[in-house]
């Protein structure tokens, strides 16, 4: 990769417009400088590496829209600290004070209430927060229990025969709010403030594993290749194999915003 590739690349990290391949060839860069002693950079690096910090920076410090949960935003400057930070400290020996701040930053934002509502395929509704932890209940193939950390987890049924019946829940967030979930592949999902997801309780038998999202949510997907993994949004589709994302699709943004953070 050239200086100047590689500067282009800098750049739209900072402007979080980087695509996955920009983050893996980053990455890898990265890694080979390490055991370069003296490695020739781009003349403008530490440069484009400050504003860089300044970005997360700002992305940190902007105030968030009311009844809304900061994880998206940390999540995405967490993966450039991640790809950054060892090169940095190779070659540096310091990491520049603002990617200290913006770590504290993430541990002073304040998170909010982990609790929401699930509602079952009968339209019964079910409090998170007033459950304690352990197995909730079987459901058409599916054991659903929470977690000690509070994660809503979902398995397949290993004594029930044949397959299951096509039934749906649906986790739902008011403002303020967020819950963490775990679906019967393993796909774990962050569900933020005034969101909701409708999934069914087994993917077993099905072509793909679709779910409907209204509202933001962070996907660490469960990869199979010969089952696609397919988020249904208002007017758009997002289909991976296997792949980390967040996607915003809140009734009040002008077009949804799926953001790839991690290819697998």
């Amino acid at each position: 990769m050239t200086n100047q590739e590689l500067s282009e690349i800098i750049e739209r990290i900072a402007a979080n417009k980087a695509s996955a391949d920009d983050l893996r060839k980053y990455d890898a860069w990265c890694n080979a400088m390490q055991d370069v002693p003296g490695a020739e950079l781009p003349s403008n690096f530490d440069e484009k590496q400050q504003h860089m910090w300044e970005r997360i920076q700002h992305t940190i410090d902007r105030p968030n829209r009311t009844g809304k949960i900061w994880f998206p935003a940390a999540a995405a400057c967490i993966i450039i600290l991640v790809i950054t930070g060892t090169f940095a400290w190779k070659h540096y020996k310091s990491i520049p004070a603002l990617q200290g701040n913006a770590v504290q930053h993430l541990a002073d934002i304040a998170p909010g209430k982990h609790t929401g509502t699930l509602t079952l395929a009968n339209g019964k509704q079910v409090q998170l927060s007033d459950i304690s932890e352990g197995e909730l209940l079987n459901e058409d193939g599916a054991r659903i229990s929470k977690t000690t950390d509070s994660t809503l987890v979902y398995q397949a049924d290993i004594g029930s025969n044949g397959a299951p019946s096509l039934s749906y829940n649906i986790l739902s967030t008011a403002n303020a709010q967020q819950y963490q979930l775990t679906l019967p592949d393993g796909t774990k999902v962050w569900v933020n403030a005034a969101t909701s997801l409708k999934f069914p309780v087994s993917f077993k038998g099905m072509a793909n594993r679709e779910v409907i999202l209204d509202g933001e949510a962070y996907f660490e997907v469960a990869e199979r290749v010969q089952q696609p993994f397919i988020v249904k949004t208002r007017g758009q589709e997002v289909r991976v194999l296997g792949t980390h994302f967040n996607i915003n699709s809140y009734t009040d943004e002008p077009f949804v915003k799926p953001r790839y953070c991690k290819a697998l």
